[in-house]
């Protein structure tokens, strides 16, 4: 099984990814569910994932400011997917971040997601 790291500071969002992917049949296991990319970080230094997903906006540490600690800090190899549910999404992502983040498909959905997850790309967005 590969193991998944979830980052929501909404938890109905959180819930509703865990129930929208048969993660068993696909190959994967959640792992861990953290509120903030501050408590994905901490748990990424002592736990290995193979994909992370993580909202674009949250309090403490963004997933975007998570996703520049684990490349300075090479804390972690996983895949990286990036989602929001709020804001338009090239807009917003810095320069060397919006270059390497496909446009995926909005509404955020099951088969594109298993798509992107098995992507040779380690960073994906979905808006």
């Amino acid at each position: 099984m590969l193991r998944v790291l979830l980052v929501d500071d909404e938890p109905f969002i959180s819930q509703g990814l865990s129930v929208l992917i048969d993660w068993e049949k696909e190959g994967y296991e959640i792992v861990k569910v953290a509120i903030n990319g501050k408590e994905a970080l901490d748990y990424l230094k002592e736990n290995t994932v193979e994909l992370i997903i993580a909202d674009i906006q949250m309090p403490v540490m963004t997933g975007l400011e998570l996703l520049e600690h684990i490349r300075e800090e090479k804390v972690s190899e996983a895949h990286f997917v990036l989602h929001n549910q709020d804001l338009p999404h090239r807009t917003f992502l810095p320069e060397g971040i919006s270059n390497s983040v496909p446009n995926m498909p909005s509404p955020f959905c099951a088969g594109s997601f298993h798509q992107s997850a098995n992507a040779p790309n380690h960073a994906q967005l979905y808006g």
